[in-house]
């Protein structure tokens, strides 16, 4: 369902539709939105210290996790039960695997997988607040168990990745949002080797909100980096491509462990067009003081603002900048709508209910004027 902006009204739209909504708005000073690229209203210099500090962050958190990532490595080797080669005096001994990690793994992960996305198709449920809510409650959770299943094919597959990691490392990482791209929610997956937080910040909240920074990695081409400037999404896509080179500082440290597993190399081939090869992409979450130049942007006030940094790690170069913590102009509106017309029926209801406790005290006071008792229904 979605509202019009004319009528205020709401107008089915089919969920099984494969049109994309790509939105190809590009950035404006209008107002803040997470949506809207505010990249190109930075000055070159600015972007270039701003690609400096947040890299420099990234490989510092990187550096603080080495051991952690080791044990994990250690983790994955137990559990695919990989030989490695005896040395010397022991090259030809037994060389004895066995799964004390695999199937004890395997087993809880396949109970949580069908807990938590049944074969029924019911992963959520939509509970009536009143009688009057039983078709509401019924068509909203259809539509949720709908999308969830066609619009977001991802899910599944993901989740099942998700308990896998959770089994094996004991943490795991998920990400639900608003893709403005395709038009359309998403819940990705994670991988522990790319959700980058400095090891010794602790964090009892589930968003994380009081650490200092996130990062997330992002394996795209540069065919996918164009696509998205198109888009509006991202700038700066051109000094990227003539940047070239693929290779940064950044090395996964699970990459070549899951490569023997799968008796791959972990490399790119030699032969791959060098608009396909893997880049990496750094999304950085963190507060940043914006320039004090108001008039350029309503968000450079000199003030501090939490925002989400993209960047080109094998280039260093800012792809896109957006402000995380000002509403969503469109959200707003809705939001406006629907609060005035809540607070519409409230009043209404408050009303039909204060006439209804008038009457009920004209009828009590009625009643003991002459001495008589209200009937228990009353």
């Amino acid at each position: 369902m979605e509202v019009t902006e004319e009528t205020g009204e709401t107008e089915f739209v089919p969920i099984e539709t494969d049109e994309r909504r790509v939105s190809r708005r590009a950035p404006t000073a209008e107002g803040p939105s997470e949506a809207a690229n505010v990249a190109a209203f930075f000055k070159e210099s600015e972007l270039s210290n701003m690609a400096r500090r947040c890299m420099d962050d990234f490989s510092s958190d990187v550096k603080s996790r080495t051991a952690r990532m080791k044990k994990l490595k250690e983790f994955t080797e137990l559990y695919v039960g990989l030989q490695k080669v005896k040395s010397f005096p022991f090259q030809k001994a037994a060389n004895v695997s066995l799964p004390i990690l695999t199937y004890p793994m395997l087993q809880v992960q396949a109970r949580l997988f069908d807990m938590v996305w049944p074969e029924s198709g019911k992963v959520f449920y939509s509970a009536a607040s009143s009688p009057a809510d039983f078709e509401r409650a019924d068509a909203t959770e259809k539509y949720g168990n709908n999308y969830i299943r066609n619009r977001m094919p991802e899910m599944g597959t993901g989740m099942d990745d998700t308990l896998a990691q959770l089994c094996a490392y004991g943490s795991a990482f998920r990400r639900t949002y608003w893709d403005s791209f395709e038009g359309r929610v998403r819940s990705d997956w994670i991988p522990v080797e790319d959700f980058v937080v400095h090891y010794w910040r602790r964090s009892q909240d589930p968003s994380m909100r009081d650490v200092p920074r996130i990062s997330l990695v992002h394996h795209m081409s540069l065919f996918d980096l164009e696509q998205l400037e198109e888009a509006g999404v991202f700038v700066n896509v051109e000094e990227v491509r003539e940047a070239g080179s693929t290779d940064g500082e950044y090395k996964p440290e699970l990459r070549d462990t899951l490569a023997k597993v799968d008796g791959q190399s972990g490399k790119d081939s030699e032969d791959e067009a060098d608009e396909e090869k893997e880049r990496f992409i750094v999304e950085q979450h963190r507060r940043w003081k914006m320039p004090d130049r108001k008039g350029k942007h309503v968000a450079f006030d000199g003030k501090i603002h939490h925002v989400i940094i993209t960047i080109d790690e094998a280039s260093k170069k800012v792809l896109r900048v957006v402000i995380r913590e000002e509403d969503d102009p469109e959200d707003a509106k809705r939001y406006e709508r629907d609060a005035a017309k809540l607070a519409q029926e409230h009043a209404i209801a408050t009303s039909q209910w204060e006439a209804a406790a008038a009457s009920f005290d004209q009828v009590a006071a009625a009643a003991a004027s002459v001495g008589k008792e209200l009937p228990p229904e009353m």
